[in-house]
């Protein structure tokens, strides 16, 4: 199970990549986003890092729309990013 500060973290990311402006931030400097949005980075976990970090701005703009439609379909829980409702 994940701590709290990560699931914290991973909301905010959520709520990061899910707007256009701040996705483009993350996009350009992923860790200063992050700090700026008040997670720390010790608090994400690493594959998760990586792969967000990887990944285009186009990239990122499906993952942020794939979770919308996740949570618009009633699969995913709003209150926690990513977490499925079981």
């Amino acid at each position: 199970m994940a701590s709290e500060n990560t699931l914290i973290a991973l909301a905010q990311l959520d709520g990061l990549i899910r707007d256009p402006q701040s996705r483009q931030q993350f996009h350009e400097d992923p860790y200063a986003t992050l700090q700026n949005a008040g997670a720390e980075l010790g608090d994400v976990p690493s594959a998760v890092w990586q792969a967000l970090t990887a990944m285009t701005l186009e990239e990122l703009g499906a993952i942020a729309n794939l979770g919308v439609a996740l949570v618009e379909a009633g699969l995913l829980d709003g209150d926690l990013a990513w977490q499925f409702v079981v």
